[in-house]
């Protein structure tokens, strides 16, 4: 009984909380920042979280406590209707909440509008105040006569008010920052078409050059200058004494995605519209839908759309709201051909020609894979998961070589390369044994050079590229970019990785030990006529 008294009690906190949830969505969405609190889209995502959030918040805090009561001695006597218990469970919410508002800023922050985080800043200031505010005076309640109680708790209950109070305040100044974006139309070029030239009346012209852009996943400084310095990267230690180079500054949290979109478009995620790798969906009519681009963290979304609550699904891979360089290009009728980037242009090549059991994926592997493991070693039960992997990854990457080096003139030629960051994030324990404890010598003798090698293969490809394109004297300028770099991933991700394997992807042996969440920055090197040698660009950003 004193449990369902509790719930009576928690159902209005529970409200508050998912009010206090409706604004994080508000915040975190720019779309619903663009129609505004009094929009259609915002009432549907109060109704919804209403009624999700409230029993999750009236069954949570009363069964917590209930929990944490079993053993006491003294019965605890509650009325269906306190004061004192809404209070206390209401402040009770409002930490959850804070906590939960911090955790998104700090994770999502690079992803936001800046509009977005100044608004999330402040309000996560506000709410701790009121939270301590409100702590102070219910704690103060307690020590006061009974007949004096009432004031303290009815004064904290307000100063729980104050946080949605703001939120009202802040929200209409959300929209003028996003109301410059917009939704790119195909059939509008944004980019008028250069005017006609007139004849050539003055003789031939020079060739107009060429510009390789080479786009790796995973890559960073911290691997390449290392390799450069022992002379087994030839193309890159090229590239970087005869051109510039940096350290590209990524996204923190960093989106594989999010970053190539940006590269692609030169627009920040809040423009693009692409932050994350999957998008979830409530649907308030069949006609109509309110996305979610970044995932509010500590919410449980993913359990959500497993409910069938709401629906998940990919984010694009191209440049979102807005117009990728190859579309660009198109509109002034320049010619371009990109390879290797999913979902983008009808006209782009997707890399598949190769198979991983081909006569040359054989011929890398073996000699990324030299020494082979002997059978009887304790590393040979990874040996299997492992070449499969590396097969994988040099198939497509071979293909998207072969795609790029059978196009014709063109005045841009984009290649991804995507296989580094399958292998750096399966092989990254060998390679930095001292960053987990749990490598044997044996698996770090016999897996440790993979990496190595790996980037060794990449650069002997981007070599020969770079010679394909070379060699009929039209100036030819180079950009080899990483959007983002790879990490060790802590303890706890590897634990998590281990016994809770993502369904989506084929578990390999040993687990996933990279990431790019928190990873390095990447890289940017830029090569050619007019580019002067040796320089290190610094705040090079995407």
């Amino acid at each position: 009984m004193t449990w369902l008294k509790l719930i009576a009690n928690a159902l209005w906190t529970g409200f508050y909380g998912a009010i206090l949830v409706a604004f994080l969505l508000f915040f975190l969405n720019d779309e619903l920042a663009d129609a505004g609190l009094l929009s259609r889209q915002f009432a549907f995502i109060l109704v919804w979280a209403v009624l999700i959030y409230t029993p999750v918040f009236a069954l949570l805090f009363p069964t917590l406590y209930v929990c944490l009561r079993f053993f006491a001695a003294r019965r605890l006597r509650i009325p269906w209707l306190s004061l004192k218990t809404i209070v206390w469970l209401g402040i009770a919410t409002l930490l959850t909440m804070t906590i939960v508002y911090y955790r998104n800023l700090r994770l999502a922050g690079a992803l936001l509008s800046p509009g977005a985080r100044d608004a999330l800043r402040i309000l996560c200031t506000t709410m701790a105040a009121c939270w301590l505010l409100a702590v102070t005076g219910a704690a103060l309640a307690q020590r006061r006569p009974q007949g004096r109680r009432t004031a303290h708790r009815v004064v904290a209950g307000l100063l729980m008010l104050a946080p949605p109070g703001v939120m009202t305040l802040i929200a209409p100044l959300m929209a003028p920052i996003t109301a410059h974006r917009s939704t790119v139309n195909p059939a509008t070029p944004s980019i008028s078409p250069p005017p006609a030239e007139p004849p050539d009346s003055y003789g031939p012209r020079a060739p107009e050059p060429k510009l390789l852009f080479i786009g790796l996943d995973a890559a960073t400084m911290d691997f390449v200058l290392p390799l450069v310095s022992a002379r087994q990267l030839p193309t890159f230690e090229r590239l970087i004494k005869e051109g510039a180079s940096a350290r590209l500054d990524s996204f923190r949290p960093c989106s594989p995605r999010a970053t190539w979109a940006t590269v692609m478009t030169g627009m920040p995620p809040w423009i693009t519209g692409v932050r994350g790798r999957r998008t979830f969906t409530l649907r308030p009519a069949a006609s109509a839908a309110t996305p979610f681009g970044i995932v509010p963290s500590t919410l449980g979304m993913p359990i959500l759309a497993r409910l069938g609550l709401l629906s998940s699904e990919p984010s694009p891979a191209s440049g979102g709201r807005r117009p990728t360089l190859r579309e660009i290009l198109d509109e002034l009728s320049i010619p371009a051909s990109v390879v290797g980037w999913p979902d983008s242009h009808p006209g782009e090549k997707i890399p598949g020609t190769i198979s991983p059991g081909d006569p040359r994926v054989s011929y890398r592997l073996e000699k990324i894979l030299e020494p082979a493991p002997d059978k009887a070693s304790a590393a040979h039960a990874a040996h299997a998961a492992l070449e499969t992997l590396l097969r994988e990854s040099i198939a497509t990457d071979l293909s998207a070589r072969d795609a790029a080096n059978g196009d014709g003139f063109t005045r841009l030629l984009a290649v991804r390369l995507p296989g580094l960051a399958r292998v750096s994030r399966a092989v990254l324990r060998y390679h930095l044994p001292e960053e987990y404890g749990d490598v044997s010598p044996e698996e770090v003798a016999v897996f440790g050079p993979i990496l190595t090698r790996y980037y060794e293969f990449l650069d002997e490809m981007i070599g020969e590229l770079i010679g394909g394109l070379g060699t009929d004297g039209t100036p030819l300028h180079v950009m080899v970019v990483s959007a983002y770099g790879i990490a060790p991933s802590s303890g706890w991700e590897r634990f998590i990785a281990a016994i809770l394997p993502s369904p989506q992807r084929q578990r390999i042996a040993p687990p996933p030990s990279g990431t790019w969440s928190e990873g390095p920055d990447g890289v940017l090197l830029v090569h050619g006529p007019g580019v002067l040698p040796g320089i290190r660009l610094e705040d090079a950003e995407l």
